[in-house]
């Protein structure tokens, strides 16, 4: 049996044949979402949907990749970065419902300041 191939073998080899990709996505998989995991957190379904994301990215990506760097740290960037971008959305979207919710409690308030004879 050969050796397995080194990540810039899977890179040119994807680049030949994009069916390739699977071996990277075989071989990453796991580790991958391992380390999604430890910073998203423990939901199943937004670890795969950022996995995913990162699969397609370093995909979309793959002719940028630069041989002379380390391809696991080139894909584990992309992860990191996705993985912020979505901890980010996370506490935008926190903040956002906590910011509609003082709204809805100023306009209670006020209705109860305007109606000061119900007393």
């Amino acid at each position: 049996m050969p050796p397995p191939l080194t990540d810039n073998e899977l890179v040119a080899q994807t680049l030949q044949n994009p069916d390739s990709y699977a071996n990277i996505v075989d071989k990453y998989e796991v580790p991958i979402a391992r380390y999604i995991k430890r910073m998203v957190g423990d939901e199943h379904e937004i670890c795969e949907d950022v996995a995913q994301e990162v699969f397609i990215k370093a995909y979309q990506s793959l002719n940028g990749y630069n041989p002379k760097l380390k391809f696991s740290s080139w894909i584990y960037r992309i992860a990191h970065n996705l993985s912020v971008d979505h901890l980010r959305k996370k506490n935008k979207k926190n903040h956002l419902s906590l910011d509609i919710e003082d709204e809805e409690s100023q306009a209670l308030i006020q209705k109860i300041a305007s109606n000061d004879n119900i007393i």
